[in-house]
């Protein structure tokens, strides 16, 4: 802050003007009159000069005055615009919070909406909005019997309990819909205006009713021990960062069919009760399905997984896919239980491929499905047909220990490395040289 400007200089300079105009008159006045006019002339310059230098001084002054008092200001409205934003900001969420209290349905949707129209407003605001609004999801709540019920009227007819979930179901799915609205980027197009920068999404233990995630870039999300009602879309979906889903239940079908896993994705425990369908997902990173249940059909069909995927003493009760899939890290299923059909066919195994004690209670197929590393079904028990027609191991197998409780279809399968020892189901051996490359065996029945 800058001092007072005192005139006291002011008179000092005048002092100096005068004085130096009067001395230099004295010095050069001369005898003659031309002497004196000069003596004056020089004189009353000097002076002239001494008050110029003064102006300047001034003129400096309250500039650097001006200046002062502009910053001064600048400041002071910086600080109340800070104290407004504040108070602002304070009174809307303590108007939402409140109306999320409310025992009314659309009031508690209307405070959803202030926390969108707050968070859109103010993006410094929009983790803390969407921590909110997670907060709210993660309240204990049951759907109604029939969350699919287009009116009011039709879950009224079921009793006021029944209508109060109904409610409640509309105020969660605005909910849902302000988190997947703003989350919102289709893979390979420009971020869109509407999309909110975000650190993580926590919904653990929340009760989601027919979600809908897809072609939404997403952060660290946490659905651990959450509830998924109605059928739940991840399709085309960005997983930016560590994704974890364990323990949870799908109670209705699930697809997140051309999803991006760019980070560990976590489905250990996990029961999906029906459907779920993972075609053409990429799993950039290991991902763990580790004693997770499968109902109904299971689709894995092109997937490919970079890294070690687990599904160590996983559950297949109905149909698996996995044609066509790649997995380019472990693929583990040791003690995994398939209970429908099971295709593997054109799955490229580039790394370990351990089916250790599988069980495999209904048809197994492998069919042109490549081994590029170890194959190992040690244990494994095979209750219907297995077959392995046409594949081709490039590493060692082992079948030691394997039952098969009807002769499996090896016929074709071409063995690629004659100095890795193998161990075949019982009566079957390796041919080299005959139909096939000198350097490569097919299996035959002895």
């Amino acid at each position: 802050m800058g001092q007072r400007f005192s005139w006291w200089w002011v008179g000092c300079f005048l002092t100096a003007s005068a004085t130096a105009g009067v001395v230099f008159a004295v010095v050069l006045w001369g005898d003659t009159t031309a002497d004196h006019r000069n003596a004056l002339d020089t004189s009353w310059k000097v002076a002239a000069a001494v008050l110029a230098i003064l102006a300047a001084l001034v003129t400096v002054r309250r500039l650097r005055l001006g200046e002062d008092e502009h910053r001064r200001q600048i400041v002071a409205d910086a600080a109340k615009e800070a104290v407004d934003h504040a108070t602002l900001v304070a009174n809307l969420s303590s108007k939402a919070s409140e109306q999320l209290g409310s025992d009314k349905a659309a009031v508690r949707i209307g405070g959803l909406t202030d926390l969108e129209r707050l968070a859109q407003n103010y993006p410094d605001l929009r983790q803390t909005v969407v921590d909110r609004i997670c907060a709210y999801l993660r309240a204990p709540y049951r759907p109604p019997a029939d969350y699919s019920a287009e009116t009011l009227d039709e879950a009224l007819a079921s009793g006021a309990e029944e209508a109060e979930s109904r409610l409640e179901l509309d105020v969660r799915r605005t909910a849902q819909k302000i988190l997947s609205r703003h989350l919102y980027w289709p893979q390979g197009d420009d971020k869109p205006t509407s999309f909110w920068e975000l650190r993580s999404l926590d919904l653990r233990d929340a009760s989601l009713v027919e979600v809908n995630f897809a072609r939404c870039r997403l952060p660290e999300v946490d659905f651990r021990g959450a509830s998924f009602y109605g059928k739940s879309y991840f399709d085309e979906a960005t997983f930016g960062d560590l994704a974890w889903f364990d323990r949870l239940v799908f109670n209705d079908p699930v697809t997140f069919v051309g999803a991006a896993f760019e980070d560990h994705a976590l489905f250990s425990e996990v029961d999906f009760l029906q459907e779920v369908d993972f075609g053409h997902v990429d799993f950039l990173k290991s991902v763990r399905f580790n004693e997770t249940s499968f109902g109904y059909r299971c689709v894995f069909s092109g997937v490919k997984f970079v890294e070690a995927a687990w599904f160590m003493s996983a559950m297949f009760r109905g149909r698996v896919e996995f044609d066509g899939a790649t997995f380019a890290g472990a693929a583990l299923f040791g003690h995994a239980v398939f209970g429908g059909r099971v295709d593997f066919g054109f799955v490229k195994f580039c790394n370990v491929a351990d089916f250790d004690d599988a069980a495999f209670r209904s048809v197994a197929r492998f069919t042109e499905t490549t081994f590029n590393s170890e194959a190992r079904f040690r244990g494994a028990a095979f209750k219907a047909a297995a077959n392995f027609g046409s594949a081709i191991f490039r590493g060692s197998v082992n079948f030691s220990g394997a039952s098969f409780a009807i002769e499996p279809g090896l016929e074709g399968a071409i063995i690629s490395d004659s100095k890795v020892r193998h161990a075949w189901p019982s009566g079957w051996r390796v041919r080299w040289g005959e139909g096939v490359p000198d350097d490569r065996g097919w299996l035959t029945k002895v």
